[in-house]
């Protein structure tokens, strides 16, 4: 089924599928494009489980998964580089992206299963954010992330409510 949907600046929608990967409809020609995980490679998405498309300031698209963590595609390219989760404070904090955003500063909001992710598509740097600092994944889930026209940050947790984000 479809988790998200995208409309490109050309009219082009980009659709992103729970186990099918992200398609696109060229509207105008009425033709699709798609794109999958390879098994053992990188050449692919890194989860065929899409759950949020953005474009950034230099052009590149950002493809949110469950389980894969994040994808940077060129799209001229044809190619990915995925941004995964692990130890490091310099990484994503979980692969398991629930929704994202892309806000009015350029900065990527990542809801996942443990935590907020803010992550800057151009220098790469990751700020991860905790609701309880202990590790407990069920109160740091996050479902939802929205940005207001003020430029406010709300995030719907899976126990926790709704905190706004400043």
């Amino acid at each position: 089924y479809v988790n998200c949907l995208y409309e490109d600046t050309d009219g082009s929608i980009w659709i992103g599928t729970d186990r099918g990967g992200v398609s696109i409809l060229d509207p105008y020609q009425m033709k699709i494009r798609s794109w999958k995980t390879h098994s053992g490679s990188l050449s692919g998405l890194s989860s065929d489980r899409v759950t949020g498309i953005c474009k950034d300031q230099k052009g590149y698209y950002w493809i949110s998964t469950l389980g894969g963590g994040l994808n940077r595609m060129d799209y001229i390219k044809g190619t990915f580089i995925h941004f995964r989760a692990s130890e490091k404070e310099t990484s994503i904090s979980n692969d398991n992206i629930v929704n994202m955003i892309r806000s009015y500063d350029g900065q990527l909001y990542l809801a996942t299963r443990n935590g907020l992710t803010i992550f800057n598509p151009v220098t790469h740097k990751v700020r991860r954010v905790f609701l309880d600092d202990k590790g407990n994944d069920a109160d740091n889930r996050m479902q939802y992330v929205y940005e207001d026209p003020s430029g406010n940050i709300y995030v719907a947790t899976f126990k926790k409510g709704l905190y706004i984000y400043i």
